[in-house]
């Protein structure tokens, strides 16, 4: 799992946005320059499917031009893998940034190294990153993924439903 979960930030190319979507940017495309503030319904604690397991995400509210969260994936009641994850605005675009973490809180990625999605644009309550959705329907967050192992590709689904 912990080789193509590397692959993450390889994006689905797609010439129209729906929700249901991944998109990534074109060369030469500029990137969306959007205040973290208008992800603010990103907010909370969302709880749900996805891996074949059981996926927990807290986001809190956007502060200081930046929103972090968490997400925690549990397979057969045990922790596989966790990710500390920030949306920042940067001088060119806005970004989330992530990474991952062991049961035992080993990091995956180098010290110095995040895998970055970078935002595409945002409709409402959808926010399309490089190679990663977030797509809120009532009180259900839908999360894309597009995923790349080997001569794999595929989008992996998550449907998390807002926790009290």
């Amino acid at each position: 799992m912990k080789v193509w979960l590397l692959f993450l930030a390889t994006a689905l190319a797609s010439s129209k946005a729906s929700a249901q979507e991944v998109l990534s940017l074109a060369e030469g495309e500029r990137p969306a320059k959007v205040s973290v503030m208008e992800l603010g319904w990103l907010s909370g604690h969302w709880q749900g499917t996805g891996f074949g397991g059981l996926c927990d995400e807290v986001w809190l509210p956007p502060a200081d031009n930046a929103m972090q969260g968490v997400f925690r994936l549990l397979n057969d009641g045990s922790t596989t893998l966790t990710e500390y994850m920030c949306i920042i605005e940067t001088d060119t675009a806005t970004l989330l940034r992530l990474k991952h973490f062991g049961r035992k809180l080993e990091p995956w990625e180098d010290r110095d190294k995040w895998l970055d999605f970078t935002l595409v644009k945002v409709e409402g309550h959808t926010a399309w990153f490089s190679g990663l959705t977030y797509h809120l329907k009532a009180d259900t967050l839908i999360i894309l993924l597009s995923m790349k192992e080997k001569e794999r590709v595929w989008t992996e689904e998550f449907r998390l439903v807002k926790q009290p």
